[in-house]
């Protein structure tokens, strides 16, 4: 998978407020392109309609955990936790300096 096609944000450290541990959310978004739909439209009438869609994932680190998916395929995903798991240390130093930064604002 070419990953020069998505963009790729994150947070600052962040904590699971149910277990205590500190994580990272990683979002990525594919660039929004038109595909075509088909909709009902009434009477069990279905119609081709061209939408916008915008693909987009946030997983946790260090867990892997998917938070949320639409429109990445499983294989995707995996490339992308792979990606993450290759770069999570730079990732977490990045969210801390955002995290120390957004303490000016409390």
């Amino acid at each position: 998978m070419a990953l020069n096609d998505i963009t790729m944000t994150h947070s600052g450290i962040l904590t699971d407020k149910a277990s205590g541990k500190n994580y990272v959310l990683v979002r990525f978004e594919r660039a929004p392109e038109k595909k075509t739909k088909k909709v009902i439209i009434g009477e069990g009438r279905i119609k081709e309609k061209e939408v916008t869609v915008n693909d987009e994932i946030e997983i946790k680190i260090p867990s892997g955990e998917v938070v949320r998916n639409k429109g990445f395929s499983n294989e995707e995903t995996g490339d992308l936790k792979r990606y993450l798991k290759e770069h999570e240390e730079e990732i977490k130093e990045k969210a801390k300096s955002i995290s120390s930064f957004l303490h000016i604002f409390r």
